[in-house]
């Protein structure tokens, strides 16, 4: 996992710089180029399973937001998704999920929910979650 790229292009987009984003092959598990993104930001979303593992990373965040899914419909969406959109069969999809998935999640995911400041069970809705968002952005705009 490459933090540091994700960092600098979270800088990037912050600062109103180019960043060049990875762009990335599921099927092939490569690395197919990248895509400049230019822009100056009011807000940068970072989205993702693993980015409140890594300390140097959470730093560059304002706020963070844990979204806790049930283990039973993250496997339901993986397996619709991978057989869907990576040609995988359902069983190498519960193959993996068995061996490595799971496991890395009840170990890396899981625990990171901890540097959260905000954290929310998917089932809430989403709604919740972007009232929150709005509400902490319309406090730090009105601080400016």
């Amino acid at each position: 996992i490459d933090f540091s790229t994700l960092a600098d292009v979270v800088l990037n987009l912050r600062d109103g710089s180019c960043a060049k984003i990875p762009i990335y092959d599921f099927v092939t598990h490569k690395r197919q180029g990248y895509r400049d993104e230019h822009g100056d930001y009011d807000v940068v979303i970072v989205e993702g399973i693993l980015v409140l593992t890594d300390s140097s990373l959470r730093k560059l965040f304002d706020f963070t937001i844990y979204v806790d899914t049930d283990p039973d419909l993250c496997l339901i969406r993986r397996l619709k998704r991978d057989c869907a959109e990576r040609g995988r069969t359902a069983d190498s999809v519960i193959e993996q999920y068995l061996s490595t998935v799971r496991p890395m999640a009840l170990q890396y995911v899981a625990p990171s929910a901890d540097y959260a400041d905000y954290r929310y069970v998917e089932a809430c809705g989403l709604d919740i979650v972007c009232k929150k968002i709005k509400s902490i952005l319309d406090c730090k705009i009105a601080m400016r």
